[in-house]
């Protein structure tokens, strides 16, 4: 080898190890928890766990804390709807403490005979005020939905059942993929998304 060549490969070498050099800086910060009361929870709604078809229960389970929601009902074919299964509530009673909600699928019920899967939103009057799809993926509705301070909004489930060809009325629906992963959304503000 030259000269020539073992400057350049000394060089080289020294300009990799430069490159490669890393220097790690730590500044400290200090993190404080102050934990709250949920200001929004769940809470049963007027059918929970009332009679569904054939003896059944249409089943609505909640956390220690009211955070968690299960719901299990028992459909049969064609327009199910399950009125008031569940109730979201503004516990906050402060006349500036409006929370705003949203829905996010995060697993759909994907069955071809269930042509519709809806959670109906309703204010305190009744009136519906939103629609979440659960056949579709994704944070729902598109604009937040507000909940007052001391509100309570009613919660109801429809579910559509077709049924396949040849089936009479002796057989209960075969459904594949029969639930949904739902999570409720609340902030205090409604100027950005989550």
């Amino acid at each position: 080898m030259n000269r020539k060549s073992l400057y350049l490969m000394a060089g080289l070498a020294l300009a990799l190890a430069l490159v490669n050099a890393a220097v790690f800086v730590y500044y400290p910060m200090s993190i404080g928890l102050s934990p709250q009361k949920p200001p929004v929870y769940f809470d049963l709604g007027s059918n929970a766990n009332q009679k569904d078809l054939w003896g059944n229960t249409i089943t609505v389970s909640l956390s220690e804390a009211n955070t968690n929601l299960a719901v299990q009902v028992n459909p049969t074919y064609q327009d199910n709807y399950y009125k008031n299964i569940t109730v979201i509530k503004n516990q906050d009673t402060n006349p500036d403490d409006v929370y705003y909600i949203l829905f996010n699928v995060t697993d759909t019920i994907s069955d071809t005979n269930v042509t519709t899967a809806e959670l109906i939103v309703s204010d305190s009057s009744g009136t519906p005020i939103a629609t979440i799809d659960l056949k579709t993926n994704g944070v729902q509705p598109s604009s937040w939905i507000t909940v007052n301070p001391g509100e309570t909004l009613t919660v109801s489930l429809k579910i559509t059942i077709t049924p396949d060809s040849g089936v009479t009325y002796s057989t209960s629906p075969s459904l594949a993929d029969g639930s949904a992963i739902v999570k409720l959304i609340y902030s205090p503000q409604n100027s950005e998304s989550p």
